[in-house]
């Protein structure tokens, strides 16, 4: 995504990818404990990538930045701005789902997992390519669109 502020002022791409998910983790946990103690199991399950791996999480993406988190530069392997935006969101979800698993009692129920699916078919790299996303990385489409084919 563009480096582009929400109405709230966050990165668009932080708030998509993780903010919400945080807030909607601590919304519905009431109903986790319930649900875990009705089935003697909830799962708070995250969706991360091995896009994560790279620098450690930076404060600066996580507070009120957005629109000024370095602009649009969209190289995958050196890490362009956009992509590094990527990055870090996909850590924060690791983070805190590894933080909130350290934090849960295990008599609560209640497990919180992160899982890295691989590369799925769906129309993110077209998508991100059709909004100069992909740098150069044209060859990355193709290699997904015969892999998942």
């Amino acid at each position: 995504m563009e480096d582009k502020a929400t109405k709230d002022g966050y990165d668009v791409q932080m708030q998509t990818n993780h903010l919400s998910h945080f807030l909607l983790t601590k919304e519905v946990f009431p109903l986790l404990k319930n649900a875990a103690e009705k089935n003697g199991e909830a799962r708070v399950c995250n969706h991360s990538s091995m896009a994560r791996l790279g620098s450690a999480l930076e404060d600066k993406y996580l507070e009120k930045n957005g629109g000024d988190l370095g602009g649009n530069g969209n190289s995958m392997f050196f890490m362009g701005a956009r992509w590094k935006r990527y990055q870090q969101t996909k850590l924060a979800n690791s983070v805190f789902s590894s933080s909130l698993a350290d934090r849960l009692d295990d008599s609560s129920g209640v497990k919180s997992v992160c899982a890295h699916p691989g590369i799925a078919t769906t129309n993110l790299q077209v998508t991100t390519a059709q909004d100069g996303g992909m740098g150069s990385g044209k060859y990355f489409i193709d290699f997904n669109i015969c892999i998942t084919s």
